[in-house]
């Protein structure tokens, strides 16, 4: 504990001018408190038992719960986010037991403070004020693993071969996203032109310290097929290649790789997103209505012609599960109406599960655009006349009744703007 010590008598000199506006206590809100606030009676308090400016206290944190902010005040809340601090965005954080955790924290930087890899157990916080708006956070878990000897991988990279952007070759690559301790994901289109391979391997570290990782074989055979699951043994210290055929085409791969295990796993998937909900019937199992990616950017298009007045719906990017990949209107299950006045509107998607509803579309020709990157969905009402403002969609005649500006029914329209009523809808139309 000898860093604590030094810790906090080098923090004594920094907080004694300002003791006066010392807080009573910190409270830690995490996951491991249902991320209830303070002003609720929330939070775990910390106290600053020597008067030094350090607040400690030991809290008992459940396996993958450890992630919290904290405040600096009973009264915060996450309205004001002077009253609590987090770290700067995209810090990898592990504690070992024999191995403290020290990040500087502000009002500023807003992420949670997240602990891979934590194996549950006590927690001992020490937070001290260094000035300046900064709080210095140590960590301690002493029934963490040990310190294997080795540092852990924060970054890893999908290294490949590019036909269309390096046709002399060139290694390209890809952040992959991490999603465990020593483990990554990604979920990536592959640009092929029907002619070459595609080799694949990873790296981390930076160029030029690259560290490779690949099969032990050079060219292991890749062969990407719809729903079939590869799975390859890898070695480190490698820069061999996985390969698939040489009439590559391209297309969209679940890629995963586990450095615990030295399992690489690759899945093709179909390419396309799925718009769920009351114009397909709402069955989360049927693929009816795909969305295909167009360019293999994060772009999906489709163009359909609507069934029904006020449809609702939201996109899937699988299927099979309500609660997984639903890009929605916003987070509550709850739908929005969105206009449609004219050709064309454009609205934000969030991973959610409130939905979009249109109205007055029955029988329009719309297309939806939704870019996976910059999250949005533009639609596009193919039977909207710009000249005249009103949707030329088909309707039975037979059973249409028409009426005037007014309200009132005429019984033959001549030349001029009116309202057709026909299936229960109603419609401007110009003669």
């Amino acid at each position: 504990m000898g860093k604590t010590l030094l810790l906090g008598g080098a923090m004594l000199l920094a907080t004694s001018a300002m003791a006066q506006d010392a807080p009573e206590a910190l409270y830690v809100v995490g996951a491991f408190t249902n991320w209830e606030t303070p002003d609720y009676g929330g939070g775990i308090p910390l106290y600053d038992y020597n008067g030094d400016g350090s607040y400690t206290g030991t809290i008992q944190v459940d396996a993958n719960q450890a992630e919290f902010k904290i405040f600096t005040s009973r009264e915060g809340n996450w309205n004001d986010p002077s009253t609590y601090f987090g770290c700067a965005y995209g810090l990898d954080n592990v504690v070992w037991r024999d191995r403290p955790l020290e990040i500087i924290c502000n009002n500023e930087g807003q992420s949670n403070i997240q602990i891979l890899n934590w194996a549950g157990g006590p927690m001992d916080l020490i937070v001290t004020n260094v000035g300046e708006g900064n709080w210095s956070v140590e960590v301690l878990g002493y029934e963490q693993p040990e310190y294997p000897g080795y540092d852990p991988v924060y970054t890893l990279c999908m290294g490949f071969s590019d036909p269309v952007y390096s046709p002399d070759g060139f290694n390209t690559y890809r952040p992959m996203t991490r999603t465990g301790f020593q483990t990554f994901e990604d979920n990536y289109y592959f640009t092929g032109d029907g002619e070459s391979p595609l080799m694949v391997n990873f790296w981390s570290g930076k160029i030029p310290d690259r560290y490779f990782y690949g099969p032990e074989k050079a060219d292991e055979a890749l062969t990407p097929e719809l729903g079939v699951v590869q799975t390859f043994k890898g070695v480190p210290d490698c820069n061999n290649f996985w390969k698939t055929p040489e009439n590559w085409a391209g297309g969209r791969m679940k890629v995963t790789a586990d450095l615990n295990t030295m399992e690489f796993t690759f899945e093709k998937i179909e390419d396309c997103i799925y718009l769920i909900g009351s114009p397909q019937g709402w069955d989360i199992n049927s693929d009816a209505m795909k969305l295909p990616e167009t360019g293999g950017m994060g772009n999906y298009e489709a163009t359909f012609t609507m069934t029904e007045d006020s449809p609702i719906f939201r996109f899937y990017n699988q299927l099979g599960d309500w609660e997984t990949g639903s890009w929605g209107s916003q987070v509550d299950d709850v739908p929005i109406d969105l206009p449609l006045d004219g050709a064309e509107t454009t609205t934000d998607w969030v991973w959610g599960k409130g939905s979009w509803q249109l109205h007055g579309v029955e029988g329009c020709s719309l297309t939806f655009k939704v870019n996976y990157y910059n999250r949005t969905v533009i639609i596009i009402n193919n039977d909207y006349d710009d000249t005249t403002g009103i949707n030329a969609v088909n309707v039975d005649e037979n059973n249409a009744i028409y009426f005037d500006l007014m309200g009132r029914r005429i019984a033959e329209p001549k030349k001029g703007i009116y309202l057709r009523q026909s299936n229960g809808n109603v419609t401007k139309i110009l003669r």
